[in-house]
């Protein structure tokens, strides 16, 4: 019976470590899909990077920050599919020469690849591998909203007598 109990007891130990741990990690968020646009995830971490990459270049204006990335991110991604939809193509020499537009800018921001690497905490190569997505999509995106608005004339009479119509009381 000693036997016995021993193995409960040892049993119920394991289990009770088991849980412990798994809870442990549980716990533990390393990234998390905030909004998904047709099939397009936008994660925690790209707002976050977003946000890096403001305060990299001096231009992190006041206010909700990341509500206005998070809005930005999600026209982007909305414009992507609807890219995707119309089968527009992206131009891969004007991607690879803003890659390296970018990363000169960068390395001279910051001072060297070195200092870049360190402060992303990624070597240079999926330091361009990041890049190469982002600037495809914001490509595509420009594409897709260049396609949008080509047909659309408005003339700033069209926009004086717009506001003329709004009332005084609704204006921020």
């Amino acid at each position: 019976m000693k036997k016995n109990n021993f193995f409960k007891t040892t049993v119920f130990l394991l289990l009770l470590t088991f849980s412990f741990v798994s809870t442990s990690f549980s716990q533990e968020t390393i990234d998390k899909v905030i909004a998904v646009v047709g099939g397009n995830m936008v994660l925690n971490s790209d707002i976050e990077q977003e946000v890096m990459r403001m305060k990299m270049q001096g231009s992190l204006p006041d206010g909700d920050v990341k509500c206005n990335i998070f809005e930005n991110i999600l026209i982007q991604k909305l414009l992507l599919h609807q890219s995707k939809i119309d089968s527009i193509a992206p131009n891969e020499t004007a991607i690879e020469s803003e890659i390296d537009r970018r990363l000169q800018y960068f390395i001279s921001q910051i001072g060297s690849e070195k200092a870049l690497e360190n402060y992303f905490h990624k070597p240079i190569y999926e330091i361009k591998v990041d890049l190469r997505e982002v600037i495809r999509e914001q490509q595509l995106t420009q594409q897709m909203r260049q396609k949008v608005v080509e047909n659309i004339t408005v003339t700033p009479s069209d926009i004086k007598n717009f506001f003329s119509t709004i009332p005084v009381d609704s204006l921020p």
